[in-house]
């Protein structure tokens, strides 16, 4: 029997506060190579929170988070270097530079990365927009894009610097119902054709269901289940069921289309 893989990122039992607002507590999440693993949760949950703390771009209490095999609990700034070129992340805005053309944006942290040849930085540019579906836009400004264009950039940019692991925060978030499902087959085409590991936040349960090999649930400061897409959608746990009844209405709603029953629970 072959040994079961290592995951590429654990978090064990992870506390996290702002002052006296306790946001995590004894949280655990194991990350499995290649797959895709979406967060899922109330609003204020903490699932940005989480993807934020896996770059250690926020600190925390007590609790051990490991990248790649390296314990970064404690790491200093300069040593996040090396862990961050392995961790890409598509934010929920974006986040591009409006005063950078998009062929720029893309360049921008491979020069960070100490290239600075032109003929390279134009290359990978036009193959990683290739990979998106945006050809020949390098010339044109952010201003110049859809929120749908904005977002593929945006994860052009992610996939640059060659990284293992992808974080998305939101990644469909005010687009229309056909940029989600473009970006949700994006997320799974760089996935499969790239071989990295994928972990998303995401409000929307459509793409959720679409994209994802297991999904986590937080709520009560902590993971409260963590199972494979359809065994989630059959949880017995009513923490998650609620929730999902009610994700599943609201997006009914949304969509003018009457919502799925409520999926029985699992049986023993």
């Amino acid at each position: 029997m072959n040994p079961s893989p290592t995951p590429i990122i654990e978090v064990r039992d992870l506390h996290l506060a702002f002052g006296p607002q306790r946001v995590f507590e004894g949280l655990n999440l194991e990350v499995m190579p290649g797959e895709v693993l979406t967060l899922i949760g109330g609003s204020g949950c903490g699932k940005s929170v989480l993807l934020k703390t896996i770059l250690r771009l926020l600190t925390w209490q007590s609790g051990t988070v490991v990248v790649d095999g390296e314990d970064i609990s404690d790491y200093r700034e300069d040593q996040m270097l090396s862990v961050r070129r392995k961790v890409g992340m598509v934010f929920q805005n974006g986040a591009l530079f409006d005063s950078l053309t998009v062929f720029e944006n893309l360049a921008y942290p491979l020069r960070e990365r100490g290239c600075d040849d032109d003929a390279v930085l134009a290359a990978r540019a036009s193959e990683v927009l290739e990979m998106v579906g945006l050809p020949g836009i390098e010339h044109k400004m952010p201003a110049q894009l859809s929120g749908g264009m904005r977002k593929r950039v945006a994860l052009a940019r992610a996939v640059a610097e060659a990284p293992k692991v992808l974080l998305y925060d939101e990644p469909t978030t005010g687009l229309d119902p056909i940029n989600v499902r473009r970006i949700s087959e994006l997320i799974l085409d760089l996935n499969r054709r790239l071989q990295i590991t994928s972990l998303c936040v995401t409000h929307d349960l459509p793409s959720a269901y679409m994209i994802s090999d297991r999904m986590a649930m937080v709520a009560e400061r902590r993971i409260i289940e963590v199972a494979k897409t359809d065994e989630l959608r059959h949880s017995d746990n009513p923490v998650v069921r609620d929730f999902l009844t009610a994700m599943d209405s609201a997006t009914a709603r949304a969509s003018g289309i009457p919502p799925l029953p409520a999926p029985e629970p699992r049986r023993p």
